[in-house]
């Protein structure tokens, strides 16, 4: 199963779906290494066995074979994966139109283009995670914008209640991890998208701040080359890779700031989870971001590496004491407003919506 943004997706869903809505069964369709992840969810769940990846024709094939032999009345695609020709009504959530956006190559910005068309005309029910999603989604299918739900992502458990762990307990960690305070906090895959050019440009401009960079992908080799050739060393900026949820929680309760450096976000889910935690948080005004943040964090060009570090250095160093305090209190209350079960109430309400659509349809 996907450790990123895709995967807290599945696992807060299938998690909550079977007791959100207990008037369906709910089926998921899964390859043999994640059966017992899945399993460990949800009682109320059917676990059935896939081969191959979705993205491939075998894989399709296979998930085909295996939507149609359990007589589904309703698949949801929750990664744009969605087989041609199923017998049943259909359900797709897109987060993101990065590639696009940003394509490795025209060749990749073609494909996606022509990969959400294809599914435009063929799903009946087309899930987004912000407005701004929805909206450019809108003008790319050239369709109403009223068509496409917009179901936001919430907070996991873990970071939405307060820190449990004792300042010692985080100290530890912290020396463990060989990291510097004060030090701020970049949750990242590595990719181009997330900015990491930005930030490291921003972080040769600052000094006496750590800027720890993790999540999978944060600690790629071609991350390393871009931290070396800025020559940046590691008292400067670390790079984690993975760690615990727990770990990650831990980290941000010391932490001086969060940083969202991305050049695009669906949505954001780093920027709440922060928030959640109480962290001042420095993201760009890109994507869904801003709908997430609001007037809760400080939302800086995505373009400028000036900008950037201005607003980390004084985040870090010029605000008092009651302005961050302030700065993380409304982040806090802004992130209780994201709620996973509210997610996935409103994915339930939208399988009904099509179910409705479908009875309507046929009185006619």
């Amino acid at each position: 199963m996907p450790s990123a943004g895709l995967g807290r997706y599945l696992r807060e869903h299938l998690a909550r779906l079977p007791s959100e809505a207990p008037d369906f069964s709910f089926v998921a369709f899964a390859h043999p290494r994640d059966q017992s992840a899945l399993l460990s969810l949800s009682r109320n769940l059917e676990i059935r066995e896939v081969r191959g990846a979705p993205s491939t024709p075998w894989g399709q094939a296979f998930l085909w074979q295996s939507v149609r032999a359990a007589g589904l009345d309703l698949f949801h695609a929750p990664n744009l994966q969605l087989p041609f020709g199923l017998p049943c009504r259909t359900a797709v959530t897109v987060h993101d139109v990065l590639p696009v956006r940003f394509p490795a190559s025209d060749f990749e910005g073609w494909l996606f283009q022509k990969k959400i068309e294809s599914i435009g005309k063929r799903a009946d029910l087309i899930v987004t995670v912000s407005e701004a999603v929805a909206q450019e989604l809108a003008t790319r299918l050239h369709r109403p914008v009223e068509s496409i739900r917009v179901v936001p992502n919430g907070v996991a458990d873990a970071f939405a209640a307060p820190g449990s762990a004792d300042r010692s307990e985080i100290d530890v960690l912290i020396g463990r991890l060989g990291l510097q305070v004060p030090y701020g906090l970049n949750i990242t895959n590595g990719s181009a998208a997330k900015g990491v050019d930005q930030l490291l440009s921003a972080m040769r401009r600052i000094r006496g701040l750590q800027m720890v960079m993790l999540g999978e992908g944060s600690d790629h080799p071609l991350v390393r080359e871009m931290v070396a050739a800025a020559g940046l060393g590691p008292e400067r900026v670390k790079l984690l890779g993975n760690v615990s949820e727990r770990e990650m929680r831990m980290l941000y309760q010391r932490a001086r700031l969060a940083v969202v450096a991305s050049r695009y976000e669906g949505f954001g889910l780093s920027a709440i989870e922060a928030m959640a935690c109480g962290v001042p948080l420095v993201a760009t005004r890109t994507g869904g971001i801003p709908e997430v943040a609001g007037d809760a964090a400080i939302l800086i060009d995505p373009d400028s590496a000036t900008a950037l570090a201005e607003a980390v250095y004084r985040v870090a160093f010029e605000m008092d004491e009651g302005e961050r305090a302030n700065l993380a209190e409304r982040a806090r209350s802004r992130a209780r407003r994201f709620s996973w079960q509210s997610a996935v109430r409103l994915t339930a309400a939208s399988y009904r919506h099509v179910f409705a659509q479908e009875i309507s349809d046929d009185s006619c």
